[in-house]
């Protein structure tokens, strides 16, 4: 890679890879390197280990020669990583790699409920709940109950009748919140009902007003980045970028899996089709190589492809095959 790493993106991408082995299971090899699901995921575990620090954070960027450009990741960059972790020992290739998926989250445990914001600490619901599948932990459970219910609470502090949301803006990814609070009401179902139900009601709630706020003349349009969205204000309409849209094709299945309603199902579908031209400037984000388009802007498509833009597309379309083609 010419322009260097990010843990981002290999955190991302080892998910990619577990879903990839579970929905294609006879799947050998990944292309024209002919290396197997097995040994990427090897890669991407030993990357993250590499970037992990004694005291059990992580740095974020690499030059393409290798050198650490920063000494702390973000929060966000952090939550990522604990979610592909936790979804490693879950459903981690071979015993070994869940073996040690568990050993780098562990060493890094002591930063779970240290982050501030709620993106951050929704990705590490997720990593969270995908561990303790592994192994139940009631510390580590009562962590994901108490960040929960910090995220229930900033919805009760910031919505209003007319934003259902919570935080005073939309930005990045927003589809992850309800997101993580749908699969946490299933994970809290047994030990505290009531909690998981407002966890699911919010969430749905939450959901809704994603849903209708995203739609420009009849199409699926994301918050863009030029000025995002808040309170009073008018949507930005760009810059639109991927990791988005595969957001919410991840929350609105989240919801059908959880709910079992047709219309999120319809819903996910709909934003899997922003990729293909159904979009405000009716270009596809699909290059004839495979790869995806970073973004829409207001005069033509980011035909830059990458990382983080094919990763999470890549999860998206994974992700539907698991939840619809596989049900």
């Amino acid at each position: 890679m010419a322009m260097g790493y990010s843990i981002d993106d290999i955190a991302r991408a080892l998910i990619v890879v577990n879903h990839a082995k579970k929905v294609f299971p006879e799947s050998d090899t990944t292309g024209n390197e002919q290396r197997t699901l097995e040994q990427l995921a090897d890669i991407y575990l030993n990357y993250i280990a590499q970037n992990q620090h004694p005291d059990g954070s992580f740095h974020n960027f690499d030059s393409a020669e290798g050198t650490p450009l920063d000494q702390i990741g973000s929060e966000d960059s952090y939550g990522r990583t604990m979610w592909a972790l936790g979804d490693t020992m879950k459903n981690g290739i071979t015993e070994k790699q869940r073996s040690v998926a568990e050993g780098i989250f562990m060493k890094a445990s002591g930063y779970l409920f240290v982050q501030e914001h709620v993106r951050a600490n929704c990705f590490v619901i997720l990593g969270i709940i995908a561990s303790l599948a592994y192994e139940r932990i009631p510390e580590r459970y009562e962590i994901m109950r108490k960040l929960v219910q910090q995220t229930l609470e900033l919805f009760k502090k910031e919505s209003t009748a007319d934003w259902r949301w919570f935080e005073t803006d939309m930005r990045y990814s927003n589809g992850v919140i309800p997101m993580a609070l749908l699969r946490a009401s299933v994970a809290l179902q047994k030990t505290n009902p009531v909690l998981a139900e407002e966890a699911k009601v919010v969430a749905l709630d939450a959901l809704g007003f994603l849903l209708a706020v995203m739609q420009h003349d009849g199409k699926p349009s994301l918050i863009g980045n030029q000025g995002w969205h808040g309170k009073g204000r008018q949507k930005a309409l760009f810059d639109q970028q991927p990791v988005d849209a595969a957001a919410m094709v991840l929350a609105c299945l989240e919801a059908y899996k959880v709910m079992g309603h047709e219309h999120f199902k319809d819903a996910a579908e709909n934003w899997l089709t922003w990729y293909e031209g159904n979009n405000i400037i009716g270009r596809t984000m699909l290059d004839d190589k495979g790869a995806v388009y970073d973004g829409i802007q207001a005069d033509r498509v980011n035909t830059n492809c990458g990382a983080e833009s094919i990763v999470t597309y890549l999860l998206a379309r994974l992700r539907w095959v698991e939840v619809v083609c596989q049900k």
